[in-house]
This record gives structure tokens, C-alpha cells and sequence, in this order.
């Protein structure tokens, strides 16, 4: 897939971290979660949670799999070492 190529460049791994998070909000909620500029490399959900600190709704569109019925969600930063967000929100709870 070109996407997957894309994604597995420096520009592209940038892309696909920085630049398409802030474009994939606003295309998951205008499309009731049917499109997305990720989702064109691999299915992506718009995941809402509290913020930590400030206990405001933040929405993060995540990369998915399903296995066996389940959805499995991926909230990996491209790599990084430093969490997600999205995912100390979640411990959070």
C-alpha cells in the first residue's frame, strides 16, 4: 500500500503523527467516524477522554484493529518513547 510506504519515511512518520491528528478530529466528527487521512492506511477510531489536568473532553483519533470481536487500540505516538496522551488520560481514570 503507498500509505504504509509513506508512513515508513521520516516526512511520512512526521505526517502521520503531527500533521494529520489536528485534520482526522475534524474529519471522524463530520463524517460520524467513516473517514479520516489515517484511516487510509489503517482503520482509526476518534477516542474521547478527561484530561488529567485540566478535566476537559479530549479527543485523540487512534489506529485499531479488531481481533476476535475485540477492538484492540493503538496509541503508540509513531514510535516514540514518551506515552500518548490519550493513554496517561486512560490511566487517569
Amino acid at each position: 500500500k503507498p500509505f504504509l510506504q509513506l508512513a515508513s519515511t521520516r516526512f511520512g512518520g512526521w505526517f502521520f503523527t503531527t500533521a494529520t491528528p489536528p485534520i482526522d478530529r475534524w474529519l471522524l466528527r463530520r463524517s460520524a467516524g467513516r473517514a479520516s487521512l489515517s484511516g487510509l492506511a489503517a482503520p482509526t477510531l476518534l477516542l474521547t477522554t478527561t484530561g488529567r489536568r485540566t478535566g476537559k473532553p479530549r479527543a485523540t483519533p487512534l489506529l485499531f484493529l479488531e481481533d476476535n470481536g475485540r477492538l484492540v487500540v493503538i496509541g503508540s505516538r509513531g514510535g516514540r518513547t514518551a506515552q500518548a496522551s490519550g493513554y496517561l488520560n486512560l490511566l487517569a481514570l
